[in-house]
């Protein structure tokens, strides 16, 4: 999103946060249909997931039609900054707090 931000700043902040979530769903797909041929999907939690996240996407791009884009590009901003220094906080604190090497855990050649 901050891309298109960028690319195209004559255009409404609705059409590039429309634009966004279609990209985002579709890339939610592919790596659901991954992990549904590993089978690592908790469909339960799915659901309850996707009846939140479907309801606030639509009310979040439909209620960014009444922001101006000089205003949407400023709260954007700040989300962004505020996201960056929450993930090197929380980065910080966990290399803190352990010693360890991660492992990382690959798929079956099997199943893929």
């Amino acid at each position: 999103m901050p891309v298109l931000l960028l690319l195209y700043r004559d255009q409404n902040p609705e059409i590039i946060t429309s634009i966004s979530l279609a990209v985002v769903f579709f890339n939610a797909l592919s790596g659901s249909c991954t992990y549904r041929r590993m089978k690592r999907i908790d469909y339960k939690s799915g659901l309850l997931f996707a009846v939140a996240t479907i309801q606030g996407a639509i009310f979040g791009a439909l209620n960014t039609t009444y922001i101006p884009r000089r205003v949407f590009d400023a709260v954007f901003g700040v989300l962004m900054i505020a996201a960056t220094i929450v993930l090197f906080i929380s980065e910080s604190e966990s290399a803190e707090g352990s010693n360890t090497e991660q492992t990382w855990l690959l798929p079956d050649e099997k199943s893929c």
